[in-house]
C-alpha cells in the first residue's frame, strides 16, 4: 500500500511538472486579434449594442479596436477615446486609491468605522467594528442597496422611474444617515455583494483625507495611469465622445448616463 501511494505522489508530481512546462514554453501561435473580431460579432447579433471597444494588453502590447458605431445616431466608429459609463469599475478605482492611500500611511486597511467616524456619525453597534478592508472586499455584511436608501430614492424620484438617475437623488449624509440604525446589516465575514458597502467607502477616505472624492482619485489612480478620459464631471469634450445607451423595454429610447449627485461615490 505504502509503494502505491508513493507512486501515485510522484505521478501527481511529473504531472504537474509537465503541465508547467508546456504552459511556460509554449508559443501562442493563434491570431488573437481575429478570434476577438469572432467573438464580438457574436455579440453584435443580438442588437443590444450598436458598438464595442475592446482592449487587448498582452506580453507588452495593447491593441484597441472598435466595431460599428459609437451610437445610433452617428455613424463613427469608436475608438480609444470614445467614453462610456463605467458601471461599477468605479468599485475598482475605489479600491484603488484605498491601497494608495494605505501604501502612503495615511489610513489603515483594518481601520474600523468606529474609529474613523465614531466621533462625528451616529453609528449602530453592528456597524462598529467594519473595516475598511470589509467595505472593499464585500464583507462587510452591508446590503446591495439597504432598504431606507432604496426608499428615499423612490421617493424623491416621484413620479420618475427612479432607476434612470439612482444615486443623483442622494448626499453624503443620508449614506452616513444609514449607519445609525443599519437596518438590514448582516454578520460581517461573508460576502454579499454591496453597492453600498463600497460607496461609503469612498465617503469615508473623503472624510480622512478632507479632500473630494473626485480630486483623490483623479491625483492618486487616474493621473499616475495616464487615464485622462476618466471623471465624474465630463468636460465639454468628454460629453461629444459620449456613447449614448439604450433601453431595449422602451422601444430603444435614449437613457441618459447616471449623474451622481452629492454623494458622488455608490
Amino acid at each position: 500500500m505504502l509503494i502505491i501511494v508513493v507512486l501515485l505522489a510522484l505521478l501527481l508530481v511529473l504531472g504537474v511538472v509537465y503541465v508547467s512546462y508546456r504552459v511556460l514554453s509554449s508559443t501562442d501561435s493563434k491570431n488573437l486579434e481575429s478570434a476577438i473580431d469572432v467573438e464580438v460579432e457574436k455579440s453584435m447579433k443580438t442588437g443590444l449594442y450598436p458598438g464595442i471597444v475592446v482592449g487587448v494588453c498582452k506580453e507588452g502590447r495593447t491593441l484597441i479596436k472598435g466595431y460599428r458605431r459609437i451610437d445610433k445616431e452617428r455613424d463613427q466608429c469608436p475608438d480609444a477615446s470614445t467614453v462610456f459609463q463605467i458601471g461599477s469599475i468605479s468599485k475598482v478605482l475605489t479600491a484603488l486609491l484605498l491601497q494608495r492611500l494605505c501604501d502612503e500611511g495615511v489610513v489603515s486597511m483594518d481601520a474600523t468605522l468606529g474609529e474613523l467616524l465614531g466621533g462625528s456619525i451616529t453609528l449602530s453597534p453592528s456597524v462598529r467594528n467594519v473595516t475598511l478592508r470589509q467595505l472593499a472586499t464585500h464583507t462587510s455584511g452591508f446590503p446591495r442597496i439597504p432598504k431606507p436608501i432604496g426608499e428615499k430614492i423612490t421617493e424623491a424620484a416621484g413620479t420618475d422611474d427612479p432607476m434612470l438617475n439612482p444615486y443623483g437623488y442622494l448626499d453624503r449624509q443620508d449614506v452616513f444617515n444609514y449607519l445609525g440604525g443599519a437596518e438590514g446589516k448582516r454578520k460581517a465575514g461573508l460576502f454579499e455583494y454591496s453597492n453600498y458597502g463600497v460607496g461609503l467607502l469612498a465617503h469615508v477616505l473623503e472624510v480622512v483625507t478632507g479632500e473630494d472624492y473626485e480630486c483623490l482619485v483623479r491625483e492618486k489612480v487616474l493621473l499616475p495611469l495616464g487615464m485622462h478620459h476618466t471623471a465624474i464631471k465630463l468636460t465639454s469634450d468628454m460629453e461629444l465622445k459620449l456613447a449614448k445607451g439604450y433601453n431595449p423595454r422602451l422601444a430603444d429610447a435614449v437613457v441618459d448616463i447616471w449623474r451622481i449627485g452629492r454623494s458622488r461615490c455608490l
